[in-house]
C-alpha cells in the first residue's frame, strides 16, 4: 500500500453525453464539440487557455466516449481552482468560431482516416455496427466525415443547449485538494 500523499490534483467536468446521445446526423458531434471547448471565448483565445495550463504546469485533455464527454486538467493542487475556472469557461462560454471550426474539421477529419488504418478501430467500427444497427450504439464515437464538415456553429450551440446543464454535469477534483474550498468554488 502506497502511504505517500498525493501532490497532484485533476479537475475534471463530466458531461453526461455521448456517441449515444447523437442522432444520425448528429453523429460525430459529442467528438466534435470536445475537439472545439479548447479554441476560445470571450475572456480567453486558445492560446490563452494552453498557455494559462502550461504556465501553472498542468495538462488540459478530454475524451468522448458512447455516454460521456469528459474535460479534465491535471496538474499541482494550489491550481485546483484555476483549473476549474479554465473548464468553466470553456463549457460554458465556448465562442465556436466559423475559423476555429474549419480548422478543427481537418482534424478530426484526419483521426477519421487514421482510424480507417487501424486494424482495431475498424474491428471495433464493425463489431458496433452489426451489434447495434441503425442506432446510435452501432454508429462510431468520431462520426463519418460528411457530418463533421457540415458542423456549425448553430449546430454546437444547439448540442450544449440540450445537453449540457447543471443536472448533466458531474464537476469532480481528485488528490491533493480542499474539498470544502473546491465545493465553494463549484458552487459560486
Amino acid at each position: 500500500t502506497c502511504k505517500r500523499p498525493i501532490h497532484t490534483t485533476t479537475v475534471a467536468i463530466f458531461a453526461n453525453v455521448g456517441a449515444r446521445n447523437e442522432s444520425e446526423a448528429e453523429n460525430g458531434l459529442s467528438h466534435f464539440l470536445e475537439h472545439m471547448a479548447f479554441k476560445g471565448t470571450p475572456t480567453r483565445d486558445a492560446k490563452e487557455i494552453a498557455l494559462t495550463v502550461e504556465r501553472q504546469g498542468s495538462q488540459i485533455n478530454a475524451f468522448t466516449s458512447r455516454d460521456t464527454t469528459c474535460y479534465f486538467v491535471t496538474g499541482l493542487p494550489q491550481n485546483a481552482i484555476t483549473s476549474l475556472d479554465i473548464l468553466s469557461d470553456v463549457l460554458q462560454n465556448s465562442l465556436f468560431s466559423a475559423e476555429e471550426i474549419e480548422r478543427e474539421q481537418e482534424v478530426v477529419c484526419q483521426e477519421i482516416a487514421e482510424s480507417q488504418d487501424d486494424i482495431s478501430d475498424i474491428a471495433m467500427t464493425a463489431l458496433t455496427e452489426t451489434a447495434f444497427p441503425n442506432q446510435s450504439w452501432g454508429r462510431p464515437i468520431l462520426g463519418p466525415e460528411d457530418n463533421v464538415r457540415g458542423f456549425d456553429n448553430a449546430a454546437l450551440n444547439a448540442y450544449v443547449a440540450k445537453h449540457y446543464h447543471a443536472n448533466s454535469l458531474l464537476v469532480t477534483a481528485v488528490g491533493d485538494v480542499d474539498h470544502d474550498a473546491f465545493l465553494a468554488e463549484v458552487e459560486a
